[in-house]
């Protein structure tokens, strides 16, 4: 999983029915075409695509260094599997995790983890921004809101350019979370580029677009619904975005986690016909290994 989704929040909105009836008939797109009274809006907001990626790319730093453990520990998860070694829980993942390298092994692909969720965090917001302006429709207010459907493809377009883009640094990522490394990212992704040429850099790319550009369309087009249909709630603010991002991540992480799997096989150089063997081995909960730090992370994002 690339961006990550707090900065997401800030551009999605739901209007309540009082607001929709304020704004609905003086309402304009960009095409000219009015905003009907009570269509579901989301992404709204006048940030321009430039102060979207500076944002995005905050967020996702900040977050990349706080949940990296996760990652780490995700990785370890299934690249032992992978390897043939016994599936281990969560916690015991941690205490060995710890054991072998202190506190800080769980730091480990922090310094790639951070270039590569800032460019492709400013590079997810950016495009979300531009779908936003380009497809979106104009309020009352001067806001620009886009449809379900506009936010869903704007999500899935730019995880999937996001994926493509910061592919190297994946790459690298992935292999110092699990194997160690003292050289720093740009000498690793100069040496895999030596090593293994331009295939070597985007290995994995398929199944990252898997997973990334279904999590990003299932999350927001749930978190929407969801929005909408708690608008009528007395509950605070905060606590029912909470409650719907939660229940978004949860979904959308258990059905891309088996192309998540199949990225960490690729990017591990581990031979594809090891996880039909361990499927033999293990049963079809071979492609959920792995599923509960990278549920922990999407929902503390």
């Amino acid at each position: 999983a690339i961006p990550t989704l707090s900065s997401a929040h800030a551009t999605l909105e739901i209007l309540s029915p009082s607001s929709r009836e304020r704004e609905g008939k003086a309402s304009c797109g960009p095409r000219g075409k009015g905003r009907r009274e009570g269509d579901p809006t989301e992404l709204s907001g006048r940030t321009r695509p430039g102060a979207s990626f500076a944002s995005g790319s905050l967020s996702g730093i900040m977050s990349a260094i706080i949940l990296q453990p996760a990652d780490v520990l995700r990785t370890r998860m299934q690249g032992d599997v992978l390897k043939g070694g016994p599936r281990t829980s969560f916690i015991v993942s941690v205490r060995q995790a710890i054991r072998e390298g202190g506190f800080r092994g769980l730091w480990k692909g922090t310094q790639p983890a951070v270039l590569r969720v800032g460019l492709g965090m400013g590079i997810h917001m950016m495009i979300i921004e531009i779908v936003r302006k380009k497809f979106g429709e104009c309020q009352q207010d001067g806001s620009v809101q886009l449809m379900p459907s506009w936010a869903m493809a704007a999500g899935a377009l730019g995880r999937t350019s996001a994926a493509i883009c910061v592919s190297p640094l994946t790459v690298v990522k992935t292999r110092m979370e699990y194997f160690g490394s003292r050289v720093n990212t740009f000498s690793a992704v100069s040496q895999l580029a030596r090593a293994e040429g331009a295939r070597g850099l985007f290995k994995g790319v398929y199944p990252t677009i898997a997973s990334s550009a279904p999590f990003s369309a299932l999350y927001y087009s749930m978190y929407t619904s969801m929005q909408t249909k708690m608008n009528g709630s007395k509950q605070p603010r905060m606590l029912k975005n909470f409650m719907c991002s939660t229940c978004a991540a949860v979904v959308a992480t258990l059905v891309t986690q088996p192309a998540d799997i199949l990225r960490t096989q690729a990017q591990l150089g581990i031979y594809p016909k090891t996880i039909y063997k361990r499927c033999q081995e293990l049963g079809f909960q071979t492609f959920f290994i792995g599923s509960t730090p990278r549920f922990m992370k999407r929902t503390m994002q």
